[in-house]
Parts: structure tokens; sequence; C-alpha cells
């Protein structure tokens, strides 16, 4: 510690004990400085100072008629805290004590520090230090919670070895002088210094608990907040009104390399609510799962905690299971192992509670019209207004889950939102359940919805307005979902259609009219969804367009592999041709004496691409090239009807002209050989007769009946697509059966169930309208 310039005289005890005063030779010294000279009228002491130009004050104090001279060096100068403390009254005066205040001064000869730090805990204290360097150069100090005078006399003490000493804590740590606490209070008066220090007990390297640096960043927290709303009013970040139209978000801080986030939203609980619900409506279509969520949070740690999300969507879950109830049941049957039969028991379609596991569930049709008949009607365009009649369209696919595995859905969408209905968002899940699609299984499913089917077309759709709504039904779907569900033998069955009594052997046939009926004498089962008229079973047309095109590949390419040179040659054809269209596409050649050849697997989009441009004609020679092109057009024309047939609109002649070219198209498909073999005049026919399928029946004679009928309802075939239910499925499956949701895959209900209740949060974020998205302006800040 340097040595003060201040000399030392003697005093009596009766002032300040062991205590010397001093001359101030420093003054002295720089006689030529203009000094201003400050009297406390309460107590005429006198000081010497230019400060804050010089750091040292002289001080002159007069006790029983005699002047004391003490000289100090103010080394900090401290601030008053909040609550302050005060020195005890020495005739009726008593003094502030400034926080983190430090000065020299000269006690029994030896240079001194006295310092002063509040102590912030529950009871405001204040640590009183004197501190020195002893003959050895050694800083030593002594420190008192009481007083300023007790901290003195244990520095006498140590020094003197006097256990009675005492001294003035005022005159030594200089409490007394009146214009250091005018200066004190003029700097905490001024905007700029209104902060006060954010740690007013210790440095924050020094706190020790987690709470206590929790404490002190809330702190700083709060004050920067108070602040902020003063500079964000001087820049005029204000309405006219003098609103101030900005409010402080989020304060990053990295402190010691952690990163610190504080977030000021406390007093709008709803927009924060509607940024978790964007959150979690993120998480469920992407379908992250708990830890991949909390793995995320490790790299992003401003993201919000995963409890906090889970909480809010179990939040959101159970609202939306309260409007639309989730309820399980077993779609098999349980035969105990008994060898009477008549003690066997058959619990297929039994319901379960809450707490209970059945592999079906299902959930009101009429509890999702409360929910989406609202939306549709306040839409803007309204899609439903009074009056209108509320179409429902019911559809069902399966598909394979798992290895062993099936997974079976039924779906109902409005149809009066039109081109909305070939999204997946728009088909609503109404039952899910494991197994296979059979007769039995759909026979327990259909019996949870005659009721309200019944009542639906009985009755009509009441809202929550009183407004009667009249509904009409109809149901789409595969080949094999309709056939299960109408009762119909199989497609390979002689009495096949779905909507005639065509024989099989009469498919080909397009001079005999078929009207859309019903199938007689293929029925083997009772009808299923009875509630739903005939007319108003519509055939899928993406299946109709995928069996056939499947058809006419098999057809050429079971041809051309015959050809001796398919293996070297053709083959490499086809193959180029198909990367001409971007098409990735292999032949797999038998693997056995007896096995076929095989190709890849095509989905609907790359076959449209196929039908509409494949060029044919250059894989027969010039012998067969007339073949090749009778194929190439073949193809070509039936993707033109395809497209005719999912057009938006259609007129009535246009209908007559593709029923007439759909029933010439089946003709030039099982074309005979015409003329003599071999002849010059023979005309190579086709394909044969048996090679019709039922699609192709149907595209031919029910398809333009289905055409006029849609549009005196003012609908299209297109609308009756299941592309969307494919796709659905295609996603619950690939999500839900490879993966866990948000909660880690804990749920005790089986897949089915979570996958109801997800469909329930997307109703919940429609009826909310929550964001998908939100935007944030970045900019780079050059502060120092």
């Amino acid at each position: 510690m340097p040595q003060s310039p201040l000399s030392d005289h003697e005093v009596p005890n009766n002032l300040i004990q062991l205590q010397v005063p001093i001359t101030c030779d420093y003054f002295q010294k720089t006689s030529n400085e203009e000094l201003i000279l400050v009297n406390d009228e309460n107590t005429q002491h006198s000081f010497f100072h230019n400060y804050p130009s010089n750091p040292y004050i002289h001080a002159v104090r007069v006790f029983s008629g005699k002047n004391y001279s003490q000289s100090y060096k103010i080394v900090s100068l401290g601030q008053y805290p909040t609550k302050v403390i005060y020195t005890r009254k020495e005739k009726g005066i008593n003094y502030k004590v400034p926080n983190n205040y430090q000065v020299e001064t000269i006690l029994n000869g030896l240079t001194v520090l006295c310092k002063t730090q509040y102590q912030f805990s529950r009871k405001i204290v204040v640590k009183y230090t004197v501190e020195w360097t002893d003959e050895n150069g050694q800083i030593k100090s002594r420190y008192s919670l009481s007083s300023a005078g007790a901290a003195g006399s244990l520095f006498l003490k140590e020094i003197c070895n006097k256990l009675n000493s005492q001294v003035s804590g005022t005159i030594l740590f200089g409490l007394d002088i009146g214009f250091l606490q005018q200066i004190r209070e003029i700097i905490a008066s001024q905007p700029q210094q209104s902060i006060m220090p954010a740690n007013r007990k210790r440095y924050f390297t020094e706190l020790t608990s987690q709470s206590q640096k929790n404490k002190c960043i809330s702190m700083v927290g709060k004050e920067i907040a108070t602040q902020t709303l003063t500079i964000l009013k001087e820049n005029k970040f204000t309405s006219p009104s003098e609103e101030i139209i900005a409010s402080l978000e989020t304060i990053i801080f990295k402190i010691n390399g952690e990163i610190v986030e504080l977030n000021f939203h406390s007093d709008n609980i709803t927009d924060f609510t509607q940024y978790l619900d964007s959150i979690i409506r993120a998480c469920d279509e992407t379908l992250i799962s708990r830890d991949s969520y909390r793995r995320l949070a490790k790299a992003v740690p401003n993201l919000i905690r995963e409890h906090v999300i889970e909480k809010r969507q179990n939040e959101i879950t159970k609202t939306m299971n309260i409007l639309i109830p989730i309820k399980l049941f077993n779609i098999h049957n349980i035969n105990f192992n008994d060898v009477d039969n008549e003690n066997q028991q058959d619990i297929d379609g039994i319901e379960f509670n809450d707490d209970d596991v059945g592999n079906g569930a299902y959930r009101s049709i009429i509890s999702l019209l409360d929910i989406i008949i609202p939306i549709l009607t306040t839409s803007m365009p309204p899609v439903l207004k009074i009056g209108d009649k509320i179409n429902i369209k019911l559809s069902g696919d399966g598909r394979n889950a798992r290895r062993k595995q099936k997974h079976v859905m039924l779906t109902m969408c409005i149809l009066n939102e039109e081109e909305a209905v070939l999204s997946p968002a728009h088909q609503y899940s109404i039952c899910l359940y494991l197994g296979k699609e059979s007769y039995d299984s759909l026979s327990t499913v259909s019996t949870k919805f005659s009721y309200e089917l019944e009542q639906l077309k009985t009755n009509g759709y009441k809202d929550s307005n009183n407004t009667i709504w009249p509904v009409e039904l109809f149901f789409s779907g595969d080949w094999k979902f309709v056939a299960l569900v109408l009762g119909i033998n199989a497609a390979t069955s002689n009495y096949f259609c779905l909507y005639c009594n065509c024989h099989k052997d009469e498919r080909y046939n397009m001079d005999k009219v078929w009207l859309n009926s019903k199938n007689t004498r293929g029925c083997k089962n009772t009808m299923l969804f009875q509630e739903i008229d005939q007319n108003n079973w519509i055939i899928d047309e993406l299946h109709l367009m995928l069996r056939i095109s499947d058809v006419l590949f098999q057809c050429l390419f079971y041809e051309l592999i015959k050809k001796k040179d398919f293996a070297n040659n053709t083959q490499i054809l086809i193959i180029a041709e198909m990367k001409r269209l971007h098409i990735h596409f292999e032949f797999y050649p038998p693997t056995t004496k007896n096995g076929k050849w095989e190709w890849t697997s095509l989905m609907g989009p790359d076959k449209e691409k196929i039908l509409k441009d494949f060029q044919i004609r250059h894989l027969f020679d010039e012998q067969q090239a007339t073949r090749g092109q009778d194929i190439e057009h073949l193809w070509h024309e039936f993707y033109r009807l395809y497209k005719i047939m999912r057009q938006k609109s259609l007129t009535d002649e246009e209908i007559d002209q593709f029923e007439a070219d759909a029933k010439q198209w089946v003709r030039d498909f099982c074309r005979p050989t015409i003329g003599n073999p071999n002849s010059s005049n023979q005309q190579e026919g086709m394909y044969l007769r048996t090679d019709v399928t039922p699609y192709m029946h149907v595209f031919a004679q029910h398809v333009p009946q289905f055409m006029r009928y849609l549009k005196q309802k003012g609908m299209v075939l297109r609308h009756f697509s299941t592309s969307s239910i494919e796709k659905k499925n295609h996603q619950q499956v690939q999500l839900f059966f490879g993966g866990t949701t948000m909660g880690g895959g804990k749920s005790k209900k089986p897949v089915i169930h979570d996958i109801l209740c997800y469909e329930n949060r997307q109703l919940f974020y429609h009826i909310h309208n929550t964001p998908i998205k939100y935007t944030r302006k970045t900019m780079e800040i050059k502060a120092y």
C-alpha cells in the first residue's frame, strides 16, 4: 500500500485515543493550488479540498476549543443504496454510511485503508474494514459488522495490544465530511447514474449458490426493463397519444461463457400461449418426439423447455377430447382356451373404459360436425350457407403398418369443400383399428355409426344455433374395400361388379348397357352402412387409373419379354425411355426356372407420365411398327379420357362423347384378329377379351352415369378420389408406427388412440387459427 505524504502529531487521549492528529504537509507543498474551504455550521469543522480534481481532503475539527487536524485520500467515493444505514448519533447528529466507500488516512502512525461494504441478507448491515501493510509488506485487515469505531478498535488492539483501545469511527472513516454526501446525492439524482449496481452484496463471480446468481440476474432484468420504458419514450417509440408501441421481449446475456436468456412476457399470457401452440403444432405435424426436442434444445438453448411444451400439449389434448371424445373397442374375437365351443366367449365390438386398452378407436361423426361446421360457415368466403345441404363422404383404406400388422382407417369429409377434400388435412378419421380388411371387422365398425348416420339422413344435422342442415351421405373407396362393405363377391367372381349384374364373360361387350343399380347375384353378405343410398356409392377414379395402367404395362412387357433379344436389347431401350421421362425403373429377372420377370412398382404421377409420353413404337421392329403405334395410341387415349374424367366441369355433350370414346377404347383394347393367318390383309388383334378387367367395365359402363348423376348435384367425380385418404393413411403409418410422439412413447393407450388425439389437436389449431410461422428481424448492433 502506498505511503501517505501526511505527518503525524501528538493528540490528547480524550479526543481519539491512540490516534494522532496530522498536519497537511501535502497541502503545504501545493500551496499554489487554489483550495475550497467548507465550514460545517453544525459542528464548526472545516474542510480544505479541491475534490474531485484532487483526491486529498484536509479536515480541521474543533473539540473543547482546540483544533485537531486529519487528512484523507478518497480512493472510492461510493454511493448510498436505497436502504441506507446511519452512524450512531453524536451530539444529536448522525451521518449516512455510503456503500463501496474507500478512504486512506493515518492511524497510530500507519497508513490505513478504510472501506465500507453493505451486506444484503435478511438484515442489512455494513461491513467496516481497516486494512494496512505490516513491516513485512503483508497486507492485513480487521473488520466489524457493528460500527466503524469497532473496526478501528480491532486495528489498535492488533497494533498496540491494548484491549480497551477506542477510536471515533466517524472521524476515522471521514463520514462527517458533509460535502462528500452532497456529491453522492447529486450523482444519484442524475438519470445516467440511476441504475444501481446489480449485485449490492458481492461481485457476481463471488456468488456461490445458483439461487443467489438467479436473484442477482433477475434484479438486473427488472432494472433494465424499467429503464427501457424511459429510453423508448425518449426516442419516440410512441403513438400520437404518447402510448409506448414497443416492448422488451427478450435479453440474452453471456456470463462467463454461460448463455442466460431473460424473457419479459408475464403481462401477455395469450400471446405466449399461442406461441406455445405454434411450437406444438410444428411438433405434431413433423412428429418431433420428446427426446428429439430435448436434443434440439441442447443445441439451441433459447428454445422453450420441453416440459412446458408437453404440459401445454396435454392441455390441448384434454380440451379437445372433451369436445370430441375418443372411444376404444376391440375389433377381434377372443376365444378362450376351452375345448367346448359353448364356453367360448366373443368380445367382438365391446367398448372399454379409459383405463383399458383396445385395438380399435373411433370418434363421433356428430361431434366432428360440431367443430367443422362452424369453421365452414364462418370462413371467407363461407363454404356453407344457410339452406345448403351438407354432403358427407365416407371412405376407407387399409395398409401394412409393420411386417405382421395391418392398419385400417375409416374417414369422412365434407364434399362442400370441393378441391380442399383432395388434401389429407381435410379427411377426418372417424375410426381406426389394427387388423385386416374383412367383412367381420367392418361389420363391427359399421355398428358404431349406424345410429348417427340414420339420424343425419332422416333428421339432418342441428348446429349450436338450432339450425337444421339437411345431410346426404356418400361412400367411395378402392374396389376391395367397397366390395367388402357392400357384401359382394371378389372381383374375380362370376358376378363381380359393384353396380350391376354383369357376368365376367360379358365385361368386354360394349354393345350392351348396364345401368347403375345393384349387384343382386353376387352378394354373399348383408350390405353395411345401409343408410347410404345405392346411387351414392361412387367409384374411386384413382384406383381405376392405377389398375388399368397396370394391365396396360403388364400386357406390353409380357409381350416383349417373349422376344429373344429382350434381356440384351429391349430391356435397355425401356429403361432408357423411362430415364428420359425422369422415372427410376428396373427389370428383375426370374429367380427360379419357372419364375416370371418383375419390374419396379410405380406411383400414380409416374404412371400418368408414362401413359402420356412413353414412346412405344421404337420397341418394335419394322414388321411390327403398326402394332407399336396401336399400343401407343391405346395408352395415350386412355390418358386423355382419364383427364376428361377428372375435369372440374363437364357439359352433357362432353359426357356423352366421353361415354362413346370409353366404350370404343375397350373395343380397341380387346380387338380380335381380322383376316386369315399369315395373309397380307390380316389385321392383328390387340388383347384377349378375358384381359378386360372389372375396372375397364366400370370405366366404360358406369363412370359416364356417375358423371351425369354428380353433375345434377353440382359435384364432380374428381372429388371422390381416394388419393388424399391413401396419403393420410401412409402418413399415419409412417409417423406413428415408425416413431414416438411428444411424451416419449410412454402412453398406455394404443397407437390408434394417439393418432385420433393428434387429429383432435389438428382441429384445435383450425379453431384457434394457430400460426404456423413467426417472423423476426435480426440486427447486428456494435455497442462497444
